[in-house]
This record gives structure tokens, C-alpha cells and sequence, in this order.
């Protein structure tokens, strides 16, 4: 890590923004310059496009309704199917003629009530199939509108972590070793990212702690994770502005912070 004391620089938000690709031309082209003699945003851009990567692994893909395939097969198995009628016999002529050759039919006259079957059959499922875009299309933008909202929370946790003095901490789940949450404390104000922490519901509640290098875990604030793309939290320190060797999460039954972590799902190693 950079030492803290080299962090502050003038140019930290616009290289943040440039990872995001939210500047416009003329500004992109400064910091490409900045950069190659900054080795302070150099080391922001690396640790923002990290933390990009991690909300990318933990975004989960749209797929279409599980009904929607089944739909359009009732659709079409329900379409009534009509036999062709069977012509009536010829009239008996009474004047002999000549046989005529009968015109050739049009290609609009070809159409057989098997045809107007199929034409039935393919509106239905047309119907059925804009209805399912419809609801795969609602889903795509409630989850852009939660990444992009999630995104924000990253680029605040980013120049949390550009200040002089604060700590960070990636905590790796205690199943999988992958990392799930992410911490940072300012000042005494501490925020934790839910990376990839599953929905806690109504009876229970995650935990976040401060692990001292000796002595017993310290319960520093509790905090929800809603289901879809969770965004930044606030929680409230218990135990001063102190800093701390360790952070770690627990879950937790009930809606109070115990004394001691009960399960713990994630941890890792502060830094500054």
C-alpha cells in the first residue's frame, strides 16, 4: 500500500472517474497524462478497478421467466385445430362443353384453413413472447438502477480509502475464501460494502466487529443486507475512533449485537 501521508492528490476523484469511464474526452486525456507520472492515482485506479472486479463476479444475471417457455407451448397447444371441409360433390352437367383450363390461383387464394391455424398459432406466441421481453426488460433495469446506485457506494468507499489515516479491509468469507464484504473506517465512522453478503432477513442481523492484536472482539455495529445489488452502510462505532488489526462479520438471531460473535462468515486484515 502507499504510505497515507502520499495519498492526497489533487487529481484522486478524476482518476476514480476515469476507471468509470465518466469524463468527458478532454478530461480522460489529463488524467491518461496525470497518470503516467502519479504513482499515487497509478495506485487508486488499481485498487478502484479492483473493487469493480469484485462487484462484477457478484452480479447475478438476468434470465428470462421460468414460465415463459411453458406459456407458449399451452399457447399453442390450446389453438383449436380445424379439419379442411370436404368440398361437395360437382354439380352433374347438362350441356357438354369443351373442358376449360381453369385459371391458375393466386398466391393469396393458396390460403387453407391449416394455414390460418398456423397464422393463430404464431400470434400467440408472439403475444407471449413480448410478454416475457417485457418482464426481462423490468428486471434488467432494476438491476442496473441497483449497480449503478452500488457503484456510487464504491466510488465513496474509494476516496474513503485515499485519506490520510483510514483503514480498509477486504473480508473473505469463512466458507469459500472469497471475498464478500468489504470495510472502511474514517475518522471513527465506519462503512461497510456488501459485496456478496446474502439477504440477513427479519430475524436476524449481521454484526460487524473490531479485532484488537490482543484481547476479545469488539461489537462495533449492526447492519441489514436487503436482497439484490446492496449499496454502502453506515455503522456506528461502540468503541471509539481506535483502529484495529482485524474486522470481521457475523450473523446474528434476533436484532441486538451479542457480546461475543455467534457466526462468524467473514474476516480479513486491516490496512492503511
Amino acid at each position: 500500500m502507499t504510505p497515507a501521508h502520499s495519498r492526497d492528490c489533487p487529481m484522486a476523484e478524476q482518476s476514480v472517474g476515469w476507471v468509470l469511464h465518466a469524463l468527458e474526452p478532454e478530461e480522460e486525456f489529463e488524467v491518461e497524462g496525470h497518470l503516467v507520472g502519479c504513482p499515487v492515482c497509478r495506485t487508486i485506479v488499481r485498487e478502484t478497478e479492483e473493487t469493480l472486479g469484485l462487484l462484477g463476479s457478484s452480479a447475478e444475471q438476468a434470465e428470462p421467466p421460468p414460465g415463459l417457455r411453458a406459456r407458449i407451448l399451452g399457447a399453442a397447444a390450446t389453438t383449436p385445430q380445424v379439419q379442411p371441409p370436404v368440398p361437395p360433390a360437382p354439380p352433374v352437367p347438362v350441356v357438354v362443353e369443351p373442358p376449360r383450363r381453369p385459371a391458375a390461383p393466386s398466391a393469396g387464394s393458396r390460403r387453407s384453413p391449416w394455414t390460418r391455424v398456423g397464422v393463430l398459432v404464431a400470434a400467440a406466441v408472439a403475444v407471449a413472447a413480448i410478454a416475457g421481453l417485457g418482464v426481462v426488460n423490468a428486471q434488467l433495469r432494476t438491476q442496473r438502477d441497483a449497480e449503478a446506485a452500488r457503484a456510487q457506494s464504491v466510488v465513496a468507499m474509494v476516496q474513503q480509502m485515499s485519506r490520510p489515516g483510514a483503514q480498509h479491509a477486504f473480508l473473505a468469507s469463512a466458507a469459500s475464501g472469497q471475498t464478500i464484504a468489504a470495510v472502511v473506517s474514517d475518522g471513527g465512522v465506519r462503512t461497510v460494502l456488501p459485496v456478496d453478503l446474502p439477504a440477513n432477513g427479519e430475524d436476524r442481523v449481521y454484526v460487524l466487529w473490531g479485532l484488537p492484536g490482543t484481547g476479545s472482539p469488539a461489537p462495533l455495529g449492526t447492519f441489514d443486507v436487503a436482497g439484490g445489488a446492496a449499496s454502502a452502510v453506515s455503522v456506528g462505532s461502540t468503541s471509539g475512533g481506535a483502529g484495529f488489526a482485524q474486522y470481521a462479520i457475523s450473523i446474528e438471531p434476533g436484532r441486538v449485537a451479542p457480546a461475543t460473535p455467534t457466526d462468524v462468515v467473514a474476516s480479513g486484515r486491516a490496512e492503511i
